[in-house]
C-alpha cells in the first residue's frame, strides 16, 4: 500500500515540475512591456537638450524619467492653449540594439506637460500624468 502512494505521487511531481516549466519560459518569451512602453532594461543612457545644450541624466534621473514617461497617457489632441517649455527642446532616450528615441516636449499646463514621441505613439502625444513631478524632475537635468 505504502508503494502505491509513492506511485501514484511520482507522475503527479513530474507533471507539476513541467507544468512550472512550461509556465516560466513562456513568461520569459513573451515580454511585459508594450510598444508603447520603455523598457528600463533596454535604456543605455538618456539627456535633456536644454537650449542646444545636451545635459546626460544620472542613473536615477533616468530611472525616474522613464517610470514617469511609461504611466503617461496617449492622447489625440491637445488643448487650444498652448504654452511652450521654457528652453527643454528635446529629450533623447538611448537605447540597446535600437535607435535612439526621441521626445519633444509640446505643451505644459497647470495640471499636465504634452509630449510629441512618434516612436511610442505615432498618431498622437503623451500626456503627463505625474502632477508635475516629471517637470520637477526635467527641470533638475540641466544648469541654470
Amino acid at each position: 500500500m505504502n508503494m502505491r502512494w509513492t506511485l501514484y505521487l511520482l507522475p503527479i511531481l513530474i507533471g507539476l515540475m513541467v507544468l512550472l516549466f512550461v509556465r516560466n519560459a513562456v513568461q520569459e518569451y513573451n515580454p511585459t512591456t508594450t510598444a508603447s512602453q520603455i523598457a528600463i532594461n533596454d535604456v543605455r543612457g538618456s539627456e535633456v537638450v536644454y537650449r542646444g545644450k545636451s545635459y546626460t541624466l544620472s542613473f536615477e534621473q533616468q530611472q525616474g524619467l522613464v517610470e514617469l514617461l511609461n504611466r503617461s497617457v496617449h492622447v489625440t489632441r491637445l488643448r487650444d492653449k498652448k504654452a511652450p517649455f521654457s528652453g527643454i527642446e528635446e529629450i533623447v532616450i538611448y537605447r540597446f540594439g535600437d535607435k535612439p528615441l526621441k521626445i519633444t516636449p509640446v505643451d505644459i499646463g497647470d495640471d499636465a506637460a504634452y509630449f510629441r514621441a512618434p516612436q511610442l505613439h505615432p498618431e498622437g502625444f503623451l500626456m503627463d500624468t505625474s502632477a508635475g513631478t516629471l517637470w520637477t524632475l526635467l527641470q533638475q537635468t540641466y544648469d541654470k
